[in-house]
């Protein structure tokens, strides 16, 4: 299953996007003001530029040069009289009366300009105040005086006007650049809020998304062991107010680490996700949840009407469980065992039941593939033991408490060392008892923790032969059992080869052992895991030889490195004629298929003796050295690395 992505921080986003989006509203905002403020200078400028220039100036200063020609045109006419002291009384308005600071601070040539006028005003003032006829000779002297302010006005005017359009001009600019900033913050605005509102609705869908997860497994879509959880409970209240029935069924698929193994994973996950699709149909009915508890196990939590309605689901579930189905383009047969416990009879809580109908399933398994069982309250105390068996041994994975003990083997022809094999003990930490492995791998091998354990072996032996291969500095050969069930995996060779790789074991000094109850169970895998393996430069052993039904055929067919005598065909060969001529004829047969013989349970130095004389090539035993933890075995091969630890074995040379 490929890794899950990781989640979009959507509020990190939202944060980033909102302090951008501040920092360029700040920006327009500084834009702006800078812009307004000298807009709204030229434009106050310019309005006392209209007011006082053009009011004063034209319109005062020419009417007031229109009254004195037309006195000294006129000097004896009252309306001479008139219209000279309306002009005089508007100038004195504008140049006296009226506050004009502003001009002193904006056009400071102005106030010479003004006192000036002052004065002409009140010379007015005296010849209009002597009466008819009016002073020629003083008109006309106030006017040519009157004349040139104006022309001295005109210009100073002019020159003010002249920097006002400049103003105005580069007002006109920032105008366009104001515009420009409050299309572009309009444009930032809208943005800013459009993106906001995507990311409420993505922190929401997010929300949803994440609700959903939570409650339903990633892969198949069903609900998972936290909606149970949660909601297993509700079920029950509804199913026990309504005083009908609920029915809990754990699934569980038959084969499954096999599938995994032969077709790989991701063929696994299609055959989860078809599975899943079968119990998807079940849930368009009322009151039907399908769940994933983990793994390849899933239930069915129902509430039904009768005992009836109940017995027509099971049938139709464990029909659609198992069936022939067609997956990927591959043809099989899919497989389930089911485990059924029923509220109220097997219990009235969801934790009850689910005991009960693992308690159903275990008992399913035990019976074959495929089956259906119903709890039943006879059956639970020995099946109850089982399941703490398989929990204990799943617990003492978790805690490390198998260990490897190691046993060596000797060269009979070259009186030395040559290798060891690796036996499994379980150091039980609850009862402080050192388990050996027929008390629990049979255990083991009914369930998948075979498989994990199968793999810490592995590892455990390929670390220390590594570092043996490395301190000893000579050919140092390790052999290991592992289940029939892993050996039929079709991606056990290539599983090997990456953990000794790992541990930087060369394949040569690594002994595989398969027994005959493998070649009798299933030949053609057999056969192909010992070519693949043989193919990547492992050695193959065949164990036990003589026990069991595995016969000579197979040393025929098999291209072995190693036959494994077993100890029983041994023990007792002082007294027994018989089995001295098997032995013989054993050693011959391994000799005739090209493998190495190697004599286990040797105990006495009579057979150690005997062995020799057939032309047996290697022996372990009780008489060499007992299985020994690691670090005792490693002290073990410090001291007797290259000789036999017996005195006749040390004569023969």
């Amino acid at each position: 299953m490929p890794p899950m992505r990781e989640k979009p921080n959507y509020t990190k986003r939202f944060l980033l996007g909102l302090t951008v989006a501040i920092a360029m509203l700040c920006l327009t905002i500084v834009t702006l003001g800078s812009g307004l403020l000298n807009v709204a200078g030229v434009f106050e400028n310019f309005g006392f530029y209209a007011y006082r220039q053009v009011n004063a100036t034209l319109l005062d200063s020419t009417r007031f040069n229109a009254a004195l020609n037309q006195a000294i045109v006129a000097p004896d006419r009252p309306e001479s009289v008139d219209t000279l002291a309306l002009a005089n009384d508007l100038a004195f308005i504008r140049f006296t009366a009226e506050d004009h600071a502003r001009l002193y601070t904006d056009v400071p040539r102005y106030t010479g300009i003004d006192s000036r006028m002052q004065v002409l005003v009140a010379d007015v003032d005296a010849i209009l105040a002597r009466g008819l006829p009016l002073d020629v000779p003083e008109l006309q002297r106030v006017a040519g005086l009157a004349a040139a302010l104006q022309s001295e006005m005109n210009e100073v005017y002019y020159g003010y006007g002249n920097g006002l359009d400049a103003q105005m001009a580069r007002a006109e600019v920032h105008l366009f650049r104001l515009t420009q900033a409050m299309f572009i913050l309009l444009i930032l605005l809208f943005i800013v809020g459009a993106v906001a509102i995507i990311l409420l609705i993505k922190r929401h869908e997010a929300a949803l998304r994440l609700k959903s997860q939570a409650n339903h497994d990633v892969l198949t879509g069903l609900k998972n062991r936290a909606w149970l959880t949660r909601n297993g409970g509700k079920m029950l209240r509804a199913a026990r107010e309504s005083e009908r029935h609920m029915m809990l069924m754990v699934i569980d698929l038959d084969r499954f680490k096999s599938i995994n193994d032969t077709y790989g994973h991701q063929f696994g996950d299609a055959v989860l996700i078809h599975v899943a699709g079968v119990l998807d149909t079940f849930e368009s009915k009322p009151l039907v949840a399908p769940v994933r508890i983990g793994g390849d196990e899933m239930a069915l939590i129902a509430i039904v009407d009768d005992a009836e309605a109940g017995e027509t689901l099971r049938r139709e579930v464990h029909k659609g469980l198992n069936t022939k189905v067609n997956i990927d383009g591959q043809q099989m047969r899919l497989g389930a065992s089911i485990g059924v416990a029923c509220f109220p009879e097997h219990g009235d809580s969801i934790a009850m039941l689910m005991r009960n109908a693992d308690i159903a399933l275990y008992q399913a398994k035990q019976g074959g593939r495929a089956r259906l069982m119903i709890y039943d309250a006879d059956l639970a105390a020995t099946t109850d033991d089982g399941i703490q068996s398989h929990a204990r041994i799943r617990q003492a994975i978790v805690n490390d408490e198998f260990e490897l003990y190691w046993q060596p083997v000797f060269n009979l022809r070259t009186a030395s060392l040559s290798g060891a094999e690796a036996f499994l003990r379980w150091n039980d930490k609850e009862t402080g008892r050192i388990l050996m492995p027929h008390e629990f791998l049979p255990l083991a091998e009914q369930s998948e923790a075979i498989y994990d354990i199968d793999r810490m072996v592995l590892v455990k032996a390929c670390a220390e032969a590594a570092r043996w291969e490395v301190e000893l500095q000579s050919p140092f050969i390790i052999s290991v059992n592992i289940s029939s069930q892993h050996l039929q995996a079709g991606d056990f060779p290539d599983y090997l080869a990456g953990v000794a790789n790992r541990a930087g074991l060369s394949p040569a000094r690594l002994e595989i052992d398969i027994t005959g109850a493998l070649l009798v169970e299933d030949r053609k895998t057999a056969f192909e895991t010992v070519r693949a393996l043989q193919a990547l430069g492992f050695r193959v052993a065949l164990d036990d030889f003589g026990r069991g039904i595995a016969g000579l055929q197979y040393l025929a067919e098999l291209e072995i490195d190693r036959l494994k005598i077993d100890g029983t065909f041994i023990e007792g060969i002082e007294a027994s004629a018989k089995k001295r001529d098997l032995i013989n004829t054993i050693i011959a047969a391994g000799h005739a298929a090209n493998a190495e013989v190697v004599a286990e349970g040797v105990e006495t130095p009579e057979q150690m003796s005997f062995l020799m004389q057939q032309g047996c090539d290697l022996a372990q035993g009780f008489l060499f050295a007992r299985p020994a933890d690691t670090e005792t075995f490693r002290a073990y091969l410090q001291r007797n690395m290259g000789r036999t630890p017996t005195a006749k074995a040390a004569d023969v040379a």
